[in-house]
Parts: structure tokens; C-alpha cells; sequence
């Protein structure tokens, strides 16, 4: 196998790996089978190497590698039956791919949408760690403060803040918004290099 191949191959090894555990993230109770039925209702793979791959095969082993390395881990429930479920590793492998494609997104020159990502938080003093935790995500996030609990990023990061807010338990706590324009913001326009 050439390597291009074998890239292509890594590299759709990693988007199901990411596809499933954003699949389990999401509900309570997976099954292998459901795996299945979502990737081929909502998931176009590239060909690996020259060939099509099935996914009715192809999910059952990821799933078991995932399982084998920690990221996902097999539950009962009270009638007897046994569901998929996304483990603290597996929301931390998660987080850190989806941070890994955001500063990947923010090294590609792309045209800005005109968008503000703005994060506003209200965590009590009792979880005064959950809020450092946001604080310095954000900053890795490349979000600026603008006011105390207010901070705001020309890049999009739906996906990672929804996640953080789950992994961070804080998810009433913190509000995400987009807005075109606000006042003052020229500086923020100069500080991101923005035209």
C-alpha cells in the first residue's frame, strides 16, 4: 500500500473514530447496531486506497478498538440490556481532536464570515474550578475577554464550546451567541488581524 493510501486509511480511521464518539456523546443508550444505521444515513466515507469499504463491517471493529483503548466502555441497564457509552478518556480524546481541527481551521487563511463568537458565563462560586477550566479552554480556544465573564472569538467553535459545556458540566451556566457588529470592536478587528 502506497502512502497516500495508508493516509487516507489513518485518516478515515480517525473520522470514524470521531464519528462514533460523537454519535455516543450525544445519546444515552447506543448500540452497535444504531452505529450502523447512523453512519449510512449520515456519514459519506472516502474510498480507502482504491477500495469501498463497508461500513456494516467496519463499525463493529472500530467500535471494539475504541472499547479496547478506553474510549468507550459497554453498560447493562436494569432490564439486562447492554448499550455503548463514552468514557471520561474517550470525551478527553474527543476534545483534544476537535481542538486539534479548530487551530488546524485557524491556521487555514480563511475568509472571515463577519461572525463574533461570543461566550457569556454565570458560574457559581462553588465551581469556581469549572470556571478556571472555561477561562483557560477558552484561552486555548483563542477567545479574548472582553468583560469578566464575556469572552469572544472571530472563529467557529460551535461544536467544541457544546462539548466543553458537557465535559465541564456546565452546560445552563454558559451561553453561546454570534453577532455581525458591536460597539468597540475595532480593536478586537486589529488584535485577530481581521479586514
Amino acid at each position: 500500500m502506497n502512502k497516500t493510501a495508508v493516509s487516507n486509511v489513518q485518516g478515515t480511521r480517525g473520522t470514524i473514530r470521531n464519528q462514533i464518539l460523537e454519535y455516543i456523546s450525544r445519546f444515552k443508550e447506543v448500540s452497535v447496531g444504531m452505529l450502523i444505521e447512523a453512519s449510512e444515513r449520515e456519514v459519506k466515507f472516502k474510498s480507502l486506497g482504491g477500495k469501498h469499504y463497508s461500513l456494516r463491517s467496519y463499525i463493529p471493529t472500530a467500535t471494539k478498538r475504541l472499547i479496547h483503548n478506553g474510549l468507550l466502555e459497554w453498560k447493562k441497564t436494569k432490564t439486562g440490556k447492554f448499550y455503548l457509552t463514552i468514557t471520561e478518556k474517550g470525551r478527553a480524546q474527543m476534545f483534544s481532536d476537535l481542538l486539534s481541527f479548530n487551530n488546524e481551521q485557524k491556521q487555514v487563511k480563511q475568509k472571515w464570515d463577519n461572525q463574533w463568537r461570543i461566550i457569556i458565563f454565570d458560574i457559581k462560586e462553588m465551581k469556581r474550578f469549572w470556571r478556571g477550566r472555561l477561562r483557560a479552554e477558552l484561552r486555548k480556544l483563542g477567545f479574548v475577554m472582553i468583560q469578566q465573564s464575556v469572552w469572544l472569538s472571530p472563529y467557529a467553535c460551535e461544536d467544541l464550546i457544546a462539548l466543553l459545556k458537557t465535559d465541564l458540566r456546565v452546560g445552563k451556566e454558559v451561553i453561546y451567541l454570534t453577532t455581525k457588529r458591536f460597539d468597540g470592536d475595532i480593536w478586537l478587528r486589529k488584535h485577530y488581524r481581521l479586514t
